[in-house]
């Protein structure tokens, strides 16, 4: 138990002092001496739990995404309409009163760094969800991965630039964005971040498609 509490400890100083660090340099420029001083933590110390400072910033943004899986989830078993909406929304929330910390990650000082590995963590999820879809060719898995890629990107630059900006609108004021940007039924083909949405119907040919009205 005791060691727990010291790892913790530790863990949060060597946060801290990257998050000061962060907001006077980039992450390439941060040595891991830099980082020891900052946080008052010996090197020897350092190396017992990471190779270098860009490694913190991967396992906190792991621990955010998992964070707001779990609250995702949560979220809408609780909710009597089982609304993605309502979960999406926690999630925003989630991230708006961690707006400093969260500010730092996705700053140019980052690196991109958590940009690179949210993308990443997507990327290879959708590969598993389009391996599990039945019943669907080839062709339409390519334009499910397009769509879905679009989405995410989309909805982390959405993010980013409200954090990053310090775009003073609250979680609901997004949401609307998002309504407003992919249509009033976005949170039914959120698909690739929950596996109970439905799968998007196929994007219409060029032929197909409705046209202008009159």
């Amino acid at each position: 138990m005791k060691n727990d509490v010291r790892v913790t400890m530790t863990k949060s100083l060597l946060r801290k002092g990257l998050y000061r660090c962060l907001s006077e340099k980039p992450i390439s420029r941060i040595t891991v001496t830099d980082l020891c001083k900052e946080a008052g933590v010996n090197r020897a110390t350092f190396y017992n739990h990471y190779e270098s400072p860009a490694m913190i910033i991967r396992e906190v943004v792991g621990e955010v995404l998992m964070d707001m899986r779990i609250l995702y989830y949560e979220t809408k078993r609780l909710d009597e309409n089982q609304s993605m909406e309502k979960a999406v929304e926690a999630c925003l929330r989630y991230l708006d009163e961690r707006r400093e910390p969260i500010r730092l990650l996705l700053s140019d000082n980052a690196e991109n760094l958590t940009g690179r590995f949210c993308l990443d963590l997507i990327d290879k999820r959708l590969e598993r969800l389009m391996d599990n879809l039945e019943g669907v060719d080839q062709k339409r898995r390519e334009e499910l991965f397009l769509y879905s890629v679009t989405v995410s990107s989309a909805i982390y630059a959405l993010i980013k630039a409200w954090i990053i900006r310090d775009i003073k609108r609250k979680p609901e004021d997004i949401i609307r964005v998002l309504k407003w940007s992919f249509g009033e039924d976005v949170f039914t083909v959120l698909f690739p971040f929950d596996v109970a949405a439905p799968v998007p119907a196929p994007v219409p040919a060029p032929e197909e498609r409705p046209g202008k009205p009159a």
